[in-house]
């Protein structure tokens, strides 16, 4: 399976839970990639991934190794990380068949890492019909035929959760992925909890999603800088890796509701 994290806008949580659905899949003795194609490279800064992603180096002609790094049974690729120079590189290397040769290659050795899930730690507003986004994808596919599911995070502002579904909602009309959760981080109080469980069922049917995931503002995960194996485990995304590992998401439409 494939699961491509996405969110509206920065600073939602959603590399964290990148990070913390690829650990989880990890205590089950699950392998996963982790691809980073953020333009911040946050994942990538938590494995402690210095340097330029694969993109900008193959651009500049860099022969480099460490463009990933394995923690456990993750392997963390850092795809992008340098930016908004992302979209030139990617049209350079579709220009150019000697970069594309090239890209394919080095992105098919960390793609040879022992994995049954890989995970794609999207940057904000991105859309299947991105070049970057529709690169990355067929240089995988051409190697791993894995059914696809979307996550979409976050926070729990009424704005930016309409505007979530909104998203969601115009991407699954572009893309042959499947919504499988909804998550909605750094819930501030009991009150906006209570609210959001009222209501998660009716939101999770909007995008036609399976399981809907609350979350409360953590101050240890909020601007979290340690390194990966030390993140804060959240039993939410535990409960989400035991259903995948199961096989439970995709076994009927009964919406699960994850809270705290």
């Amino acid at each position: 399976m494939r699961f491509s994290i996405t969110s509206i806008k920065g600073g939602v949580g959603k590399s964290t839970a990148s990070v913390l659905l690829s650990l989880e899949l990890n205590r089950l003795n699950k392998g996963v990639i982790l691809v980073d194609m953020d333009l911040s490279g946050y994942t990538s800064f938590l494995a402690r991934l210095d340097g330029p992603g694969l993109l900008s180096s193959i651009v500049d002609g860099l022969n480099r190794e460490k463009y990933f790094k394995d923690e456990g049974n993750t392997r963390i690729v850092k795809l992008a990380g340098d930016g908004p120079r992302m979209k030139i590189d990617v049209e350079k290397i579709r220009k150019d068949e000697r970069l594309f040769t090239r890209f394919q290659e080095t992105y098919f050795k960390a793609l040879s890492f022992p994995h049954e899930y890989t995970i794609i730690d999207n940057y904000p507003l991105s859309s299947p019909t991105d070049e970057e986004i529709a690169l990355e994808r067929e240089i995988y596919s051409l190697r791993h035929k894995d059914r696809c599911y979307d996550i979409k995070v976050t926070d729990s502002n009424e704005f930016d959760i309409n505007q979530t579904l909104e998203y969601a909602i115009y991407q699954k009309s572009r893309d042959s992925c499947e919504t499988l959760a909804l998550v909605i981080n750094m819930i501030p109080s009991p009150s906006r909890k209570r609210t959001l469980e009222n209501n998660m069922n009716t939101l999770l049917s909007k995008i036609d999603a399976k399981v809907g995931i609350l979350v409360p503002f953590i101050e240890e995960l909020f601007q979290y800088s340690g390194p990966i194996r030390d993140i804060p485990r959240l039993p939410q995304f535990a409960r989400l890796a035991e259903m995948i590992v199961s096989g439970d998401v995709d076994k009927g439409r009964e919406k699960t509701v994850i809270s705290y």
